[in-house]
């Protein structure tokens, strides 16, 4: 089959078209959406009726696992996805994936609330949290 010029152009202009959206796609995919926390060091929807309404010490005595929501502050960064978070009874370290942040940006004089799962590795307890919300 033979393609005249003009047949042979419009190929080749549809074959980059797509193969400079396939790059631009792939690309923006692995990006970090924005936001986070601002202070020293440094919304995504949901159900969330499932989450227990608790306070950082009492995270502390609750198995693995479970679901739960705190309000408090971020004091610090720690390091990488870690931080420090209290509320008036104490502090409990939490992860924070970029993609939760969603654009939210958090300093440590703002009040949030965080939704999560509490994690006990080698002894040490975590929140991962699945959804931070600012107050």
């Amino acid at each position: 089959m033979k393609l005249n010029k003009n047949a042979m152009l419009l190929v080749l202009t549809v074959f980059f078209a797509f193969a400079a959206y396939v790059q631009a796609y792939a690309s923006a995919k692995d990006k970090p959406q924005g936001g986070g926390y601002t202070g020293a060091a440094s919304a995504q929807g949901g159900y969330i009726d499932k989450y227990e309404q608790v306070n950082a010490a009492q995270a502390k005595k609750l198995k693995k696992n479970t679901l739960v929501s705190l309000i408090g502050k971020i004091d610090k960064r720690i390091k990488g996805d870690k931080y420090l978070f209290s509320d008036k009874t104490g502090s409990v370290n939490i992860e924070i994936d970029d993609r939760i942040w969603n654009g939210l940006s958090v300093g440590a004089d703002d009040t949030v609330i965080i939704y999560g799962e509490i994690d006990k590795d080698s002894g040490k307890i975590e929140i991962e949290v699945d959804k931070i919300e600012k107050r």
